[in-house]
């Protein structure tokens, strides 16, 4: 397994490596705008969920996001659209179910691009011992209210079982728990081995995205001291 490119991001605070923002067309912000907001915050990893906007808009979304994020050093990663990364000079790209292996991705992208996929049970770890990624996303950990789910809640009984999984897996790559995440959850998820959490709807959803996102940022430093 390869050290995890999420690892090397030294010049982040140690909070801002253990939150990843999705972002979500559901926001009464645009994508751009939940970035920027999100970023001002201190958060400096997020993964664009576009969905089924037109091309030309995707592009346009995208590009602006990435450069934004080059500012500050911060990585935009894509969900679904894996033409964008390259086009856009996106960071990497989050590998939906159903789609095109770790290795696959890996070979279209390259060495340098950071690549993470979802996990929804301890069993979906077994194929990942050497597979060429940076973090994994656990969950769904509850149900989100913006829109339905394909995968039951697993709550944190499940994602505890997915940490412990890995450890005995001796799995390197950071675990994102995600799916309905709101801030008190935050202190029992690190606790049950998590490395960290992926948040969309407490963030993009909140009506102040800033302080949303500094509230996690908080409570990840409190429970990482």
């Amino acid at each position: 397994m390869q050290t995890s490119h999420l690892a090397k991001r030294t010049g982040w605070a140690e909070p801002a490596k253990r939150l990843i923002f999705l972002t979500n067309p559901s926001s009464a912000y645009g994508a751009q705008t939940q970035l920027y907001q999100y970023i001002l915050a201190g958060g400096r990893q997020a993964i664009y969920c576009g969905g089924r906007k037109p091309p030309v808009q995707l592009t346009s979304e995208l590009n602006s996001m990435v450069q934004t994020a080059q500012e500050v050093q911060a990585s935009v990663l894509v969900k679904d659209h894996l033409e964008l990364v390259t086009s856009c000079k996106a960071q990497g790209f989050h590998i939906s179910e159903h789609y095109l292996s770790p290795a696959q991705v890996r070979e279209r992208l390259g060495e340098d691009a950071v690549i993470g996929l979802t996990v929804h049970q301890p069993e979906g770890l077994d194929q990942l011992v050497d597979a060429p990624i940076d973090y994994i996303l656990a969950g769904p950990y509850a149900q989100a209210p913006s829109a339905g789910m394909r995968n039951a809640p697993i709550g944190l009984e499940g994602v505890e079982k997915i940490c412990q999984r890995a450890q005995t897996l001796k799995l390197t790559v950071p675990i994102y728990a995600y799916g309905n995440v709101e801030n008190i959850d935050v202190r029992a998820l690190l606790a049950a081995g998590c490395f960290g959490v992926a948040i969309s709807d407490g963030i993009a959803l909140a009506a102040n995205i800033q302080v949303a996102t500094q509230k996690y940022l908080e409570r990840i430093a409190t429970n990482i001291r």
